[in-house]
């Protein structure tokens, strides 16, 4: 089974993140340690693939939904969180993926979000 592991950031007025490190906390540690975890999803075999993305100020928002395609540029979402980067695993089975998350959550000091792709 695939699953995604998702890390979503605040972000400020401007769109851009607004990252949340812990008090005391030397940034090129959680660097590490993200290197650290992907290397042990890769020799685990459950790494499929990964990503940081950069900000929503960076982005855009299509929308093809009306008579007019529509493209705004940044964010366009009513939201304080956005998917600031992820992780596509493969694990046997929920609670493998379970632990894969918190190790994902332990690395990079938030809150880690779980989700099982559709058949």
């Amino acid at each position: 089974m695939q699953f995604l592991l998702s890390v979503q950031h605040r972000i400020t007025s401007d769109g851009d993140y607004q990252l949340s490190i812990p008090e005391g906390t030397n940034p090129d540690d959680l660097f590490t340690a993200v290197a650290a975890l992907n290397a042990d999803l890769e020799a685990e075999g459950a790494w499929v693939f990964a990503g940081g993305l950069m900000p929503p100020s960076q982005g855009a928002v299509v929308d093809s939904t009306g008579p007019e395609v529509v493209t705004i540029d940044g964010p366009h979402a009513d939201s304080a969180e956005f998917l600031g980067g992820f992780w596509v695993i493969e694990a046997a089975d929920r609670e493998t993926a379970l632990d894969w998350a918190r190790r994902a959550s332990a690395a990079t000091r938030q809150e880690v979000h779980l989700r099982p792709f559709q058949g």
